[in-house]
């Protein structure tokens, strides 16, 4: 569950401070009543799309914490590292790989009222199918191919309420308040690649992927208010907004792979996309009715609405350098990898028009905007050989929320850095060998925000927003191969 603070239209103007504060006013009332007090603060999001490590692909690399790129012994080199490829000498062909996401997100103390939010979701990962040849061209060169999911979001939430003879201020004269809100979201990004490696010596190994990667995003967040007042007279708001949008593009991933001294290492390089085709439309809908937003004792009514189609969009990915090394020490081995996203500066997803309020005659502006902070992630895995036919593993690493603090950008929205601890095994039975394992994933994060709203002639409320998030993530690997 997310409580959707994406303002992906934003009002401006007086009218629009109008609205923001009719907005802030009905708050208070359900904060009063002790319901719907998630609208209060920005809240969780059961996926983390501000962060780049969320996702591991294969069942050794994930065990690994993904702490392979100067390591990779099986297909997942064409995304961790293409330059492993002409060093591994036998490649497992993987029939099942699997990894299932529990998250746990919950907010604590929301808004200073004690509430609690909760939500979780069993769910499986995106797996990453991969495959090579060997082609003898000028040398040993390996062509491989790869396809992988780098996020999948799907979120539905609804909440509803009615209160009657609620304990409201006087001021603001209602005895009964009905509120609907609905928050969805679907995210994914796809990456199709295509690998070209070859060894230059025994030991060195260059490897280039091209990618074409499509984007989908799909949001909307809606909250509709109904108060009685104590007249017997009916007010009324809308408050909703979406947007959509595809994006397909191109990238680059160059890695290097070498053997030395006992130790391989390896380098990448990820480019950022280029946008080649893109499709995308917003829409707002705010409407007031029957409703004191100044608190002058007159009723207010006015709408603005608009909604675009045909647009262009853009959704720019970081340029990224990752560095890997393992070493071998009898039957240990030390796995440690870390990666650098660079920052990207503020820029428009969506370039919406503006458009003119229907009633007020102000103008609004509808664009949606992202901007990222460079993070530096980092992997440690141990790979412990018990015999020929069993290993074991542990490891930890970090994911790093890309998203600035204090910014006013809309796109992401989860800013909590999370860190995950893995444990599994890899042992043989036959022919077949099996890959099982268990981690958690932990992070947290405190917002608060103090205003002082005035409510006609009552005394101003103090209003706190707070809430302390609180994410779990439980992760299930399942592997085969032959």
């Amino acid at each position: 569950m997310r409580v959707f603070k994406k303002k992906c239209l934003s009002p401006g103007g007086n009218s629009g401070r109008m609205l923001r504060m009719g907005r802030e006013k009905l708050l208070v009332c359900l904060m009063a009543a002790s319901v719907l007090v998630m609208v209060l603060a920005p809240a969780p999001a059961m996926t983390q799309d501000s962060h780049y490590w969320t996702l591991t692909y294969g069942a050794r690399a994930s065990l690994l914490g993904g702490a392979v790129i100067g390591s990779v012994i099986d297909l997942g080199a064409t995304y961790y590292n293409p330059g492993a490829l002409p060093l591994i000498e036998d490649i497992e062909v993987v029939m099942t790989s699997t990894v299932f996401h529990y998250p746990n997100v919950w907010m604590r103390d929301v808004g200073g009222t004690g509430r609690e939010i909760r939500s979780s979701r069993l769910s499986q990962a995106p797996v990453v199918v991969a495959g090579m040849f060997k082609v003898n061209w000028h040398g040993q060169n390996r062509v491989g191919y790869s396809i992988l999911s780098r996020q999948s979001i799907r979120l539905d939430f609804y909440a509803n309420v009615v209160e009657n003879d609620c304990d409201l201020p006087d001021a603001l004269n209602l005895k009964t308040f009905a509120g609907n809100l609905h928050l969805n979201e679907e995210l994914s990004e796809t990456w199709v690649g295509l690998c070209w490696a070859r060894s230059f010596a025994k030991s060195v190994g260059f490897g280039l992927t091209a990618y074409g990667t499509f984007r989908y995003h799909e949001a909307s967040s809606g909250v509709i208010t109904e108060a009685l007042t104590e007249d017997n007279d009916l007010a009324f708001t809308r408050d909703s907004q979406f947007y959509k949008y595809d994006d397909y593009g191109l990238l680059l991933k160059m890695g290097v792979s070498f053997d030395y001294g006992g130790m391989s290492w390896g380098f990448t390089l990820t480019t950022p996309d280029v946008t080649v085709y893109s499709d995308a439309r917003v829409g707002q809908n705010t409407t007031v009715s029957n409703y004191d937003i100044n608190g002058d004792g007159v009723e207010d009514s006015y709408m603005a609405a608009d909604y675009q189609e045909g647009l262009e969009a853009l959704y720019k990915m970081p340029l990224s350098l990752g560095l890997g090394m393992n070493y071998q020490w009898r039957n240990t081995g030390l796995h440690l990898s870390a990666e650098y996203f660079f920052p990207v500066d503020e820029y428009e997803v969506i370039p919406a028009e503006d458009f003119v309020g229907q009633s007020h005659g102000d103008t609004l502006t509808a664009r949606v905007t992202n901007e990222a902070k460079g993070v530096l992630n980092f992997a440690i895995g141990l790979e412990q050989t018990v015999n020929e036919d069993v290993k074991l593993y542990t490891s930890f690493y970090t994911d790093f929320s890309a998203r600035k603090e204090n910014t006013l950008t809309n796109l992401s929205v989860s800013d909590w850095n999370i860190y995950t601890v893995m444990l599994g095994s890899d042992f043989r039975i036959q022919r077949s060998r099996f890959t099982l394992g268990l981690g958690l994933g932990w992070g947290s994060r405190v917002r608060e925000a103090e205003g002082r709203i005035e409510i006609s002639d009552a005394d101003d409320l103090q209003l706190v927003k707070t809430a302390a998030f609180d994410y779990r993530m439980y992760k299930f690997v399942l592997g085969f191969s032959f």
